[in-house]
């Protein structure tokens, strides 16, 4: 059997070890270790695999080369590069000091959720809106969080609703903060979204459902599939802002973090939604669903 280089490398470093420490806690010599991993002739004995899995703490498949992207060793690792990042480097980030204090106060606390966490959030958001003087309405960041953190199966619990909207009054929903469901008559969820005013954007999406432009088109080809005729629809609230969310910045990471939340325990990634995971592309789709796939032990 054949080890992946770049697994094993992966791995070691993951794991915080020099390949001379991983020779000393093995017994396999650097040599070997290194030719292991800088070249693809190594064909090493079972029991130097064993020697070094055993080291390593992993299983000797999780070495082996792979016919096939194998990304679940990566999102395995990452998760320890952020944690190693955000503790060695935290003041070569310095200038963002600021900023993450803020969202260690105001999300980190409120939401019990991890440093590193909050720090891959700030990766993904860029750190380029970030300088002496800047301020946190400049930045994405509390939605690329909500996103992260659903996408990783974290996260606070959702008192999930099924609350029927009255589309013929409006008006009462003028200023309502929540996630909604796009139904069709036959009360298949199709579309989940969020927003920050539900008499707008469902407004917004009446008249994209009856006009001929492509906006929403997966989710009118599955109402006209539900009611030919009468191409009937519904919508529902589904999740309420809870009670102590004080902040913008916990409205924005609720709103965002219940919508992706919502969307794969739906799984209605597979219909309406299926070019947007999240609702929104801070988060590039074909990682975002990765991460899902893994945190969410999907496929």
């Amino acid at each position: 059997m054949k080890i992946d280089k770049n697994k094993l490398r992966l791995i070691r470093e993951g794991k915080g070890l020099s390949q001379y420490e991983l020779s000393k806690i093995s017994g396999v010599s650097v040599v070997t270790i290194n030719k292991l991993e800088t070249t693809d002739t190594a064909n090493p004995f079972p029991s130097t695999i064993d020697k070094i899995a055993n080291a390593l703490k992993v299983g000797n498949s999780e070495l082996r080369i792979s016919t096939e992207a194998d990304l679940s060793i990566l999102l395995k690792t990452r998760a320890t590069f952020v944690k190693y990042l955000y503790e060695i480097d935290e003041l070569m980030f310095s200038y963002i000091d600021k900023q993450m204090t803020t969202f260690k106060k105001d999300l980190g606390e409120k939401f019990n959720l991890d440093n590193c966490d909050l720090f891959e959030a700030g990766i993904f958001s860029g750190m380029s809106w970030s300088r002496p003087g800047s301020t946190t309405n400049k930045t994405n960041y509390a939605q690329v969080l909500g996103d992260l953190i659903a996408l990783k199966n974290k996260g606070p619990e959702i008192e999930e609703l099924a609350e029927d909207v009255d589309t013929n009054n409006l008006t009462q929903y003028e200023g309502m903060q929540c996630v909604y469901g796009l139904y069709t008559a036959q009360d298949k969820l199709i579309r989940i979204g969020s927003t920050t005013c539900l008499q707008r954007r469902l407004k917004e999406h009446q008249e994209a459902i009856k006009s001929p432009s492509d906006d929403l088109k997966q989710a009118k080809e599955l109402i006209r599939e539900a009611d030919p005729q009468n191409k009937n629809y519904t919508f529902k609230i589904l999740a309420k802002l809870p009670k102590g969310i004080s902040s913008g910045l916990q409205r924005k990471f609720y709103l965002s973090y219940a919508e992706t939340k919502l969307i794969i325990l739906h799984k209605t990634y597979e219909l309406a939604n299926s070019a947007s995971l999240c609702g929104d592309s801070f988060i590039p789709q074909k990682y975002a669903f990765e991460i899902m796939r893994y945190n969410h032990n999907i496929g």
